[in-house]
């Protein structure tokens, strides 16, 4: 779904996209959700934010390529925009996403937990960045997380899950229920 009303993005937003354009900014619009090849569509957080509980589709997290290493990132928004060429004078239309990434996965849990266990900060306006919508992966689940640390201190952290895994998760806990309904009666 496309915004009916041109598009004005905050200055942070203005400055990250023209810095990826190399030009300045012209009117946009932006874009609610993207089929990826892999079938999975992907949903923005402005989109997202604007619904009611009830009727809410978390599928604004993704994984995605950013200089060759895998990150994990909220979409805030999809728009298109006209990228100047190398020969002068000539545009090409750019399909991009405005994201947010998530820190790195915490190095030391990643380690214990034998690479199952990964932890991330939300690094809202701090991790905003401009990515081609082709360098999105998948959609995935970041699980909210508040660990207590041996300090006290309580960290709000998300815990990553691919959408495969929290059906599997899913199937294999109904699994259990049936089981323990059969074996109790």
């Amino acid at each position: 779904m496309r915004e009916k009303r041109p598009y004005r993005p905050p200055a942070i937003h203005v400055a990250l996209l023209e810095d990826f354009i190399h030009a300045p900014l012209s009117q946009m619009h932006r874009w609610a959700w993207l089929r990826l090849p892999c079938g999975q569509i992907a949903r923005t957080a402005w989109r997202e934010s604007e619904r009611p509980l009830e009727k809410l589709r978390i599928a604004h997290h993704v994984k995605v390529i950013i200089d060759e290493a895998v990150r994990f990132a909220e979409i805030q928004y999809f728009t298109q925009v006209a990228i100047p060429t190398n020969n002068v004078g000539e545009w090409r239309d750019a399909n991009i996403a405005v994201i947010s990434v998530f820190s790195a996965p915490d190095a030391d849990l990643v380690q214990l937990s034998n690479k199952t266990v990964l932890l991330c900060k939300y690094l809202g306006d701090e991790g905003l960045c401009v990515v081609d919508v082709t360098s999105i992966k998948s959609v995935v689940a970041m699980i909210p997380h508040r660990p207590t640390l041996p300090s006290g201190i309580i960290k709000i952290t998300f815990s990553f899950s691919s959408v495969l895994d929290l059906i599997f998760f899913t199937s294999v806990l109904n699994r259990i229920k049936k089981m323990k309904q059969t074996n109790g009666k």
